[in-house]
């Protein structure tokens, strides 16, 4: 049986405390894109971001509220504004699901628990992801317990991510790992040339580009670093062009700024950091690029998403070995892995690349080969109808267990 018809009847809600359009967003809107029946809502923070248009614009019905979100470090953290809202939010997402008539709830990061709670609440299916590795060792020791008490199925990026949460994988059955959706994004026409032109990088120079939302745990300071050697430094190529381009997250402005200030002050120019270009997608950004680097720091991915859509787009990819991504990056085949952190290592990768045309071509064709196979949305969408499923197979469990003779939840 096929994953759409498995899904079909299905209504599910997927709570996301992020208005920058990021990993869950695309898993969003990769299911509407292989299952296009799916009855899918997306409940996002009523705040400034980039999240509710793409998600509407490729058909996901969004609702927007005063979504608050506790946060890995306690910089602008708000607990008493947190602690005096998270009843009533846990409330208006619980009604939610009653008008809805919500069979299955997701609910995306470690600290999110107010979704699990309202589904709880209602009698739903409750599939919590678990995404990347940005809190600290000890706030998933606190947090886990609360995690698999509450949740049906616990997904996360990758097998090995699972093993960086304590008791992730204590129920056997009931862990799930999936490797993010690549959607084949449609370039807006604008060809490698014209593209580069818009973006301020000559047709000679090699062309480095990175993606991400605008935040401390992207590294993009110590990629700057590993390129800004200077020119003519005997051993290394010439210098290339580099292009960051991200979104900026809440609470995250002045870190752009300072960015940005680094990248024009190592030579880059002021183009280097900011928004992407008005009239450019990812996918000519992609096009118009020679390498793509990842540098997150330690605690920070799970498996980025952009970075196997580099890998689609037959680019050779330099990547911090973080999170699950060595499980998408055969180091030295497909891709380059180097230790977070290390900014020599980083650099010696980039050159190396940078001086070797041939080699940038053939890891490249290797690495679209290999995302190819593991990152189609309807692999993803198999997977993730699995995880319903079961949900709400475990719900109706626990619902006639704790209401004799009842029936399943809606």
């Amino acid at each position: 049986m096929s994953a759409e018809s498995e899904a079909f009847g299905l209504r599910v809600l997927s709570i996301i405390h992020s208005s920058a359009f990021g990993g869950p967003h695309n898993q969003a809107v990769a299911l509407a894109s292989a299952l296009p029946g799916l009855d899918l809502t997306v409940v996002l923070p009523a705040e400034k971001g980039d999240g509710a248009a793409r998600l509407r614009s490729a058909g996901v019905e969004v609702v927007e509220m005063d979504l608050r979100r506790p946060r890995a470090s306690l910089r602008n953290q708000g607990l008493f504004d947190l602690a005096r809202n998270y009843p009533g939010q846990v409330k208006d997402l619980a009604t939610l699901i009653d008008e809805k008539r919500i069979d299955v709830v997701e609910v995306h990061g470690l600290l999110n628990v107010d979704g699990a709670i309202a589904a709880r609440l209602r009698g739903c299916g409750v599939v919590w992801q678990l995404i990347d590795t940005r809190p600290p060792v000890a706030l998933r020791w606190a947090m886990m317990p609360f995690v698999i008490a509450l949740s049906d199925v616990i997904m996360t990026t990758g097998v090995s991510l699972a093993a960086q949460y304590p008791g992730a994988r204590l129920r056997p059955g009931r862990q799930i790992s999936f490797v993010p959706p690549v959607i084949a994004r449609r370039a807006t026409g604008t060809g490698r040339s014209e593209t580069r032109l818009r973006l301020g990088v000559e047709a000679d120079e090699t062309l480095v580009v990175a993606v991400g939302n605008l935040n401390p745990q992207k590294g993009f300071d110590r990629l700057i670093e590993a390129l800004g050697w200077p020119s003519g430094t005997v051993g290394l190529p010439q210098r290339p062009a580099l292009r960051i381009r991200g979104a900026v997250q809440a609470g995250h402005a002045d870190y752009a700024t300072v960015l940005s200030r680094h990248a024009a002050a190592k030579g880059f120019g002021e183009r280097a950091v900011g928004h992407l270009e008005a009239g450019l997608d990812i996918a000519d950004l992609l096009g118009a690029a020679d390498v793509f680097a990842l540098s997150s720091t330690g605690r920070s991915e799970g498996i980025p998403t952009v970075v196997l859509e580099a890998m689609t787009h037959g680019l050779a990819v330099v990547a911090t070995e973080v999170g699950a991504i060595k499980e998408v990056i055969s180091d030295g085949q497909s891709g380059f892995l180097v230790a977070p952190g290390d900014t020599a290592a980083l650099r010696q990768c980039l050159a190396a690349l940078l001086a070797d045309p041939a080699r940038r071509l053939a890891v490249g064709r290797i690495a679209a080969q290999e995302a190819a196979t593991v990152s189609s949305p309807e692999r993803f969408a198999s997977v993730v109808v699995e995880s319903w499923r079961l949900a709400m197979t475990l719900a109706a469990r626990r619902a006639r267990r704790h209401k004799p003779g009842g029936g399943a939840p809606r």
